[in-house]
This record gives structure tokens, sequence and C-alpha cells, in this order.
């Protein structure tokens, strides 16, 4: 199968992974970062989020043009939305299925105008693949009939091997994260109540605790052995997905049990039918709750431990359902 894939390739990030699997399993295929081809897509990449107009479109087409000199079986696109409806209409051209999967909620209006090309476009994929459900109930109105939900993918086989290496629990909880105002208003409770806390991710330097609290505020993580040392270097690791965004899973929500440090997470439907509350995780209601629980867990080491390898077992146990090399050649297996 030849195979053009569109996506960041950031080497740490999980497009970059989902390539990788493309290409161990079907060999035949060349990537495009459509966001770095040249100056003008950079330049569009940057202003995009305030000024996306459908000129961009016929832009992004021209070069494509440009790029794309054959045919393939299938072009699989990762969360781009720098595509139109021409661009789309011309991939469709150049390839005899087209695949769209999408981490993000174009469908919300929190990112200003950044997927203002494509959100009315997905309708023209042969399938969008979503690793959150409630996508599922977004794209209604969109008019999206081929789409399929799928777990958020992790790197299973890379992290079972990094997590083997002992690490000294340095910290009560560990948070990674892009900073979000619910995410900032977590951290606050934290330090109020004397939590012995470290935080990495993007953009925490907006956050109005960050100037008297800098201490515990470090860059995103870039390799993977840091991200699964930082992971267990905690008693706990908090899951909060995007209220924002209308998330009710992460990637973290599985790569944490998977490390092998207690997932304490915010309560929702998907995150309920994964593990079992107070067995093999614990879930919150609220911040107050969270709060009320971290004090629980960490005075009772046996069952803090105790759920921690439950976790680990449950996601042991499901590793086939949710390892995206499994999912993605079934979906193109059916696909062809």
């Amino acid at each position: 199968m030849k195979i053009l894939f569109l996506g960041d390739d950031n080497k740490i990030g999980y497009s970059y992974y989902q390539y990788k699997i493309l290409k161990k399993n079907y060999k035949n295929i060349k990537k495009i970062n459509i966001k770095t081809i040249n100056f003008c897509c950079v330049l569009i990449n940057k202003i995009n989020w305030h000024f996306n107009f459908k000129v961009f479109d016929l832009l992004i087409l021209y070069f494509l043009k440009k790029n794309i000199k054959q045919n393939y079986d299938l072009i699989y696109i990762n969360n781009e939305n720098l595509l139109g409806k021409k661009s789309i209409s011309y991939l469709k051209k150049k390839s005899k299925k087209i695949i769209y999967f999408c981490t993000d909620n174009p469908f919300k209006n929190n990112d200003g105008k950044r997927w203002y090309l494509i959100k009315d476009n997905f309708h023209l994929f042969d399938l969008v693949i979503f690793m959150q459900k409630n996508r599922l109930a977004d794209s209604i109105k969109f008019k999206i009939k081929n789409k399929i939900w799928i777990p958020p993918t992790i790197k299973i086989d890379e992290f079972k091997k990094l997590r083997k290496k002992k690490i000294i629990k340095k910290n009560e909880i560990i948070i990674v994260s892009t900073f979000r105002n619910e995410r900032e208003k977590l951290v606050e409770k934290f330090l109020q109540n004397k939590f012995k806390i470290q935080v990495y991710g993007d953009h925490w330097e907006r956050s109005r605790l960050y100037t008297t609290n800098k201490n515990i505020f470090y860059p995103k993580i870039e390799n993977d052995k840091k991200y699964v040392e930082t992971l267990k270097s905690g008693n706990i690791s908090i899951c909060l997905p995007s209220i924002e965004n209308n998330d009710d899973i992460t990637h973290r929500s599985l790569e944490i049990p998977l490390i092998g440090t207690l997932l304490l997470a915010k309560k929702t439907k998907t995150h309920l039918e994964f593990f079992k509350n107070n067995f093999e995780a614990i879930f919150f209601e609220n911040l107050n709750d969270c709060i009320k629980k971290c004090h629980q867990i960490l005075a009772d080491d046996k069952k803090l431990n105790f759920i921690s390898s439950n976790g680990t077992k449950k996601v042991n146990s499901i590793l086939n359902n949710i390892s995206f090399e499994k999912n993605i050649k079934k979906i193109l297996s059916n696909l062809f």
C-alpha cells in the first residue's frame, strides 16, 4: 500500500508516532508537514488563529500540487487544520481513500479561527477517526457520516521498557498538562494545602501563580525517558481532561497506570468505562473532592500501592484493545 502521511513531524509527538507505526507496517510511505513546507506555510500557521481567510486554502492547494507528484492508495491526515474544501478535494483526487485522525476539538470556539478552513469540510473524508467519544455527538451538525472512535494513542512498547527503571518518589503530586484555567485552580488548591507538587507543560508562564511559585513549574517534557521518569517520580499523577474542549479522556489517562503510577482523574463516562473507581484508579467529582482524595490516599500507602498495581494490571490486560497499531490495521483492512 502506498501512503502519504500529512502531519506534525515532532519526534516526541503522537503524530510522528502514528507515522512510524504506519511505516513499520506498510513501508511505502511519504511524510509531509504542511505547516513547514515553506516560509509562507509557516506564516499561515502562525496567523491562522487570528486571521483565517479562504485564500489560505488556495495557497495550500498550490503548495500541495508542487509537492505531491504521484497518486496514493491512502492519504492519512493527523489533526491538520490548514486544509480547506479545495485542498481536500485535490487530495481526494490523488488517493483511493483519505482518512482524518482528529485529536482536538474543531467544533468548539476555543482556538480562535484555527479550524475555520476545515471545520465544515470533514464530510469530504472517507473516514474521520476521533479519540474522544464526545466528538461523535459534537460532529453531528457538521454532517460527518463516516466516523469512528478509538482509544487515545499511547506508546505501549516504549513505555513498557522505560517503566522498568526504579525511580524514587520525590513528589506527592505530578501534573503534566498544558495550562488551562481549571487546572490552574486545581494547582492553587494544591499549594494552599501544602502538597509537594511539580507541574510540567506548555504556557504555565501565563498563570497568575507562576511568578510567586516558579520552583514548581517546568517546561514541556521533550523526550520519552524524561516523561516516564517524571510520571513515576510522583505518588499520584493527576489527569484533568480539558473542560474547554469537552474532553473526557486523555493520553495520560492510559499512560499513567501503564507506567505504574496511581491515576487520580476527573470522573467521566469514558474513564469509568476503562477503570473501576477506587480499585484501578481514583476519580474525583470536582476540585475540592480531588484535594480530599489526595489527603486520604497519601495517608494510606497500602491502598495507594494496591490501586496503582491494579491500574497497571488493567491497562496490561487491554493492550490489544488500545493499541493504535492493531486498531489502525483493522480500520484499513475494513476500508480497502
